[in-house]
């Protein structure tokens, strides 16, 4: 049986701060008359880690998406720092917003410095958090392993200093050691303020890493709380994940 808003019962469900960096307030958006978003409330603080999972086109990406300003929410609002954003993603980035899509977007043509270097940050920042990718600065990415290609684009994103980072599918396709390099750089991440709202196809990972958890299935939130009630009520989560009770 399909999950309602209705039939929502939140594990636990914080409420906003003073420390929110990143807030969506009953946001519907979609792509020409299709709409894959309904009504989303979320929120990131400062120093918090927040996992977005669902199944595939649950509307994980469509929410990344918006938030970033590649899509214009059809109603409700996108708030980042306090302030209410309808302008355009690179204005967002310039104030502290840094998006790693699920393509990794690494210019595979490049050098992994000149990857760096089209960031808003320093090589040195961005190798403070993953030093393995310095012997391979010269090196063409599209000769990178797919794990490479996401440290170097992760690490890009951090040597920004964001206040707000987005996140789409950190682990997909990746080995099992490069994931536990990239969950690190999320905590010290984390440690040092930036608010993380994360994408990840494998829900104990993500809950693993997280403080709190918003599940979407069609479009909308139906299931949050925090990961460790989360985690100790699994098969809730999985239930929710696949839209069914």
């Amino acid at each position: 049986m399909k999950i309602t808003n209705r039939e929502v019962q939140p594990i636990v469900t914080p409420g906003g701060s003073a420390g929110t960096r990143l807030a969506l307030e009953n946001v519907s958006a979609g792509y020409g008359h299709v709409e894959v978003l309904r009504d989303i409330s979320l929120h990131v603080a400062a120093g918090e880690i927040v996992a977005l999972l669902g199944r595939n086109g649950a509307g994980k990406s469509t929410t990344l998406a918006t938030i970033a300003g590649l899509i214009a929410p059809r109603a409700g609002r996108v708030i980042l720092n306090g302030e209410v954003r309808t302008d355009s993603t690179a204005r967002r980035v310039h104030s502290g917003l840094a998006y790693v899509v699920e393509e990794r977007g690494v210019l595979l043509g490049l050098t992994a410095a000149q990857n760096l270097r089209l960031g808003r940050g320093s090589i040195e920042d961005a190798l403070s958090y993953f030093p393995e990718i310095e012997p391979h600065l010269g090196r063409t990415a599209g000769l990178l392993s797919g794990g490479q290609q996401q440290m170097l684009a992760v690490a890009r994103a951090l040597a920004s200093n964001p206040d707000v980072l987005l996140i789409d599918e950190l682990s997909l396709g990746l080995a099992p050691m490069f994931v536990q390099r990239l969950l690190e750089s999320l905590r010290r991440a984390r440690d040092e303020g930036v608010a993380i709202l994360l994408v990840e196809q494998h829900a104990q990972t993500a809950l693993n890493v997280a403080d709190r958890a918003y599940v979407l299935a069609q479009g909308q939130v139906v299931l949050t709380g925090t990961a460790e009630h989360l985690l100790s009520d699994f098969n809730r989560v999985e239930s929710a994940y696949l839209g069914v009770s």
